[in-house]
């Protein structure tokens, strides 16, 4: 995410919402007056549906108490092989 917005202003905070397509396990970070840049950096997700699915955050910055234009982040989560135990008789 940026730090600072296009007019130079060093961003403060953020607000994120965000969108988690069912089938993902794991829980997107969101809330209001969230700071770093690298605020969901750390969420983790699982996918065992046998195709990709998403998660879609959005997020709007803050220079103090003005607000930028929110943006949209798509994460794409491949699925995960899954294997089976092979049995012998």
């Amino acid at each position: 995410m940026p730090a600072t917005g296009s007019n130079g202003l060093g961003i403060t905070t953020y607000d994120i919402t965000a969108v988690v397509d069912p089938g993902l396990t794991g829980v997107a970070t969101t809330g209001t007056g969230l700071s770093g840049i690298g605020v969901i950096f750390n969420d983790q997700f699982g996918n065992i549906s046998g195709g990709d699915l998403n998660v879609v955050y959005t997020i709007i910055p803050y220079a103090g108490t003005c607000a930028g234009p929110a943006f949209t982040v798509t994460v794409t989560i491949t699925t995960q092989v899954t294997t089976s135990p092979i049995w012998h008789d």
